[in-house]
């Protein structure tokens, strides 16, 4: 297991709508209850406005529903967080084959990587995401891990003179990341029998219910441009009808169903009439 810190990208893949506060505020007060590694968020992320050490949830919560300009972000510090590292909400409100994104960047010590496992996992039961993903993140001009698998996926989905026009989950998964949390989607999928059968080493079933998929034991030994050995082992044993091959650009030919709108409250575009509509989950 390398030693230096990495940059890590975790990211938790949502349903089309906006979220309501009595969604988001559960999701970022287990943000600051997490203690491996410990959060502080300390400034939002564009204008730099300082988070409070009291009703931080609250607070973080009523700046994303003020500003109404896509991602929105916050910085987050802390002993064993290392530098500045943040957590973006990409909401996506358009009703359809469009998904929003939770995501993660952070610099840290790679022994700490399985408390972020706990905190996807939790979070992934609040925002009934489908996927969440944990992977090696490189800098602006190196794009590595889990986005530049999915960039790749993209392209070759671009090529596909069959395509429908269709992204992300509604064409089936990427690979499987250095560790990946399945929501209900990916599950039923996969047929829990099949993940039962599956080694220790390979699947396990968190407390939340969710099932994690692990690869490698070293965070860098996971590549985004081919399968490892050990990603291979697991897409072998899941039937790689499910996944992307970035050495071949073979696309899956089994994708989940996965719902045009989230579950839980928010507001979401109707497509038809592009008005806001309020669902009550």
């Amino acid at each position: 297991m390398t030693t230096q810190r990495v940059r890590l990208h975790a990211l938790l893949r949502l349903l089309p709508g906006l979220p309501h506060r009595s969604v988001l505020v559960p999701v970022v007060e287990r943000v600051l209850a997490n203690e491996r590694p410990p959060v502080v968020f300390t400034s939002l992320e564009d204008g730099g406005q300082k988070v409070p050490a009291e009703g931080t949830a609250e607070y973080v919560v009523d700046a994303f529903e003020a500003y109404q300009h896509g991602a929105f972000g916050v910085v987050a510090k802390g002993p064993a967080t290392g530098r500045r590292n943040t957590m973006v909400i990409t909401p996506e409100e358009w009703a359809g084959p469009v998904q929003g994104g939770l995501s993660f960047n952070w610099e840290l010590d790679p022994s700490l990587t399985e408390g972020l496992v706990d905190l996807l996992a939790d979070l992934s039961v609040l925002l009934c995401a489908p996927l969440a993903v944990l992977s090696h993140r490189g800098g602006v001009l190196d794009p590595v891990g889990w986005s530049a698998r999915v960039k790749a996926h993209t392209k070759a989905i671009r090529a596909d003179p069959q395509g429908d026009g269709r992204y992300g989950l509604y064409r089936g998964l990427s690979g499987v990341a250095h560790r990946m949390v399945l929501g209900e989607e990916l599950v039923a999928m996969f047929g829990e029998d099949r993940l039962g059968s599956l080694p220790g080493s390979i699947a396990q079933r968190h407390r939340t219910g969710r099932w994690v998929l692990s690869t490698t034991e070293d965070l860098l030994a996971w590549t985004d441009d081919r399968w490892c050995p050990e990603e291979a082992a697991v897409i072998e044993a899941l039937g790689p009808e499910h996944f992307f091959d970035p050495q071949t650009g073979r696309l899956p030919t089994v994708a989940p169903e996965v719902p045009e709108v989230a579950p839980y409250r928010c507001t979401v575009v109707d497509p038809t009439t592009r008005e806001p509509v309020e669902l009550n989950g």
